[in-house]
């Protein structure tokens, strides 16, 4: 199939790709809003370093940055922050279940990754509750800022200070609504595309339409086919007769001989036929 083909024979069979978009479509939002809408309370730490070397400088600013991210993430983190803040208004009811489960919801809860030159920190805290967030981000800021140590084991050589306290999203921020829309929009496309392309005849527009495509080609095969034959035949023939595109079928017999007329001077007909020599006129 062609590439001028498949594009009308997508033009052909667009309630099909539609039809599959508007699926995909409709399955992405529903796994979308069938999550818990989650606002976001962001925040950068910088790092200070205070060594004098400048080559074992860069080297324990990455170090500080990498262990403080992965400690973050751990059970012995999430439980020296539940015991250290108590009264400061976080219900931590929210971190429900066994000691398993608690942690997997504060992995979900809690986004740490350091900068591209390992100069700051930065922090978000997912939770549905805007205010449960942004108290959340605080509790975890000052647990870094104060107690980094007990990760890093540098001493007093690194520092850490909060230069962008808690700043609360808006609007939801998870999941991310206009990303997943938009991918859910687009693998509809695709996967429409994809079908008509593998599956052309699968509807009776798309058999149809197939049908008279190759309909067509088959009928100016056949006509230059008889062309050829007859003038290898040392018959006299005018150009050939090319057929109107897509006739529908039983119209016209293929093996029925074209008769052309016209009228001399006396008034009297002589034929001209493709499939017979060609006679002067008597």
């Amino acid at each position: 199939m062609s590439f001028q083909e498949f594009l009308n024979l997508v033009n052909y069979r667009k309630k099909t790709v539609i039809l599959i978009t508007v699926v995909i479509l409709i399955v992405a939002s529903l796994i979308t809003f069938l999550q818990p809408l989650k606002y976001s309370a962001h925040s950068r730490i910088l790092i200070i370093n205070y060594d004098t070397n400048t080559y074992t400088l860069t080297q324990s600013s990455e170090y500080v940055a990498n262990i403080l991210t992965q400690a973050a993430y751990s059970d012995y983190f999430y439980q020296s922050l539940k015991n250290s803040y108590t009264d400061n208004g976080i219900d931590w009811s929210y971190f429900h279940g066994d000691d398993q489960k608690q942690l997997n919801i504060w992995e979900n809860t809690i986004e740490i990754k350091p900068s591209v030159d390992n100069e700051f920190i930065q922090v978000t805290i997912y939770h549905p509750n805007k205010d449960q967030a942004k108290k959340i981000a605080w509790a975890v800021n000052d647990t870094l800022v104060n107690k980094n140590q007990l990760y890093h084991g540098l001493g007093d050589r690194i520092k850490l200070k909060v230069i962008d306290n808690s700043l609360t999203s808006n609007f939801p921020a998870k999941p991310n609504i206009p990303l997943n829309l938009g991918l859910g929009l687009i693998l509809g496309l695709v996967l429409g595309l994809i079908y008509v392309y593998i599956f052309p005849e699968k509807s009776f527009f798309g058999q149809r339409f197939y049908n008279k495509i190759h309909k067509q080609d088959q009928q100016l095969e056949l006509v230059d086919q008889n062309y050829e034959n007859n003038l290898s035949a040392g018959y006299q023939l005018d150009e050939p007769i090319i057929p109107e595109p897509l006739i529908e079928e039983n119209t016209v017999a293929q093996n029925q001989p074209i008769i052309e007329k016209d009228n001399t001077a006396d008034n009297s007909a002589t034929e001209h036929r493709f499939y017979e020599p060609y006679e002067e006129n008597k």
